[in-house]
């Protein structure tokens, strides 16, 4: 089957699953954490994808909500042993316009920057749960990612998927901020970006 092809002004990319693997580092905090505070998540706590503040204010009293969140967030900090980038990352950050892509996270501020820095990716532009009032899945880190670009959030494309040879799916919470996988319209001036981006699978993007 032939690549799709789409313009967009800019990517938004979720972090963790996305560019980066830090399931095994997220799953042995969480897990000390739910021995000190007695709590069963009932899923391991890689697979829940949202905020520590909201998935701690669910599970504990509110007296202790603020400590909760502090431990675990000191918990995953220190922790970033085994976290990698996933594999074509690299290659399709290199190839991107360095002022048209950004992170969205559910991370708070210091944990998304201790990942990052285990990494080594920088990104143009982060946001994080410490920068909404409200975390995925609604629409506000998104919605704040494009601000920060400049971009209408209609024109920039939202993943939280693994590369694979297929577009990523769009996230709900972008889709109701209006994040899609298309522009809208063409531009009069696009900016190229590469046909195919090495080792992930990607083909037929380009930023406008």
């Amino acid at each position: 089957m032939p690549a799709a092809e789409f313009l967009v002004r800019a990517v938004l990319f979720d972090m963790d699953g996305t560019l980066i693997d830090s399931t095994p580092a997220v799953d042995r905090a969480w897990a000390v954490w739910e021995q000190r505070w007695d709590v069963r998540l009932g899923v391991r706590a890689s697979e829940l994808g949202r905020p520590a503040r909201d998935i701690v204010a669910e599970r504990v009293p509110a007296a202790d909500a603020a400590a909760a969140f502090l431990d675990i967030e000191r918990l995953e900090v220190a922790d970033t042993a085994g976290i990698v980038v996933l594999p074509g990352v690299r290659a399709l950050l290199d190839a991107l316009p360095v002022d048209r892509w950004a992170v969205a996270t559910s991370c708070s501020a210091p944990l998304a920057a201790a990942r990052l820095a285990a990494t080594g990716i920088e990104p143009p532009v982060l946001v994080t749960a410490s920068d909404t009032a409200l975390g995925k899945p609604n629409p506000d880190p998104y919605l704040a990612a494009a601000e920060r670009l400049g971009v209408a959030p209609r024109t920039a494309s939202s993943s939280r998927t693994r590369w694979r040879a297929s577009p990523p799916a769009v996230p709900r919470g972008a889709r109701r901020s209006g994040c899609s996988a298309p522009c809208r319209r063409r531009p009069s001036a696009p900016t190229p970006w590469p046909r195919t981006s090495p080792r992930c699978g990607w083909s037929g993007w380009a930023t406008c």
